[in-house]
């Protein structure tokens, strides 16, 4: 994992969170909240000096 794709997890999630105070979407706030959870095991996997994660089936890769 790079610094850009934590940066692009990042993003995301603000954009979600952004989004749903704006609107008070309920679709909005699941993605923020699933946002939120990556973007907690992107930090975790950084912090452990992993190079790569598993985002499980749902999930092939990080955000372009």
């Amino acid at each position: 994992m790079e610094a850009i794709d934590l940066a692009r997890v990042g993003l995301r999630m603000r954009n979600a969170q952004r989004e749903y105070f704006r609107t008070g979407s309920q679709a909005k706030l699941r993605e923020s909240k699933g946002l939120e959870a990556r973007f907690d095991r992107c930090v975790a996997m950084i912090l452990d000096g992993q190079k790569e994660l598993d985002f499980g089936e749902e999930e092939g890769s990080l955000p372009a």
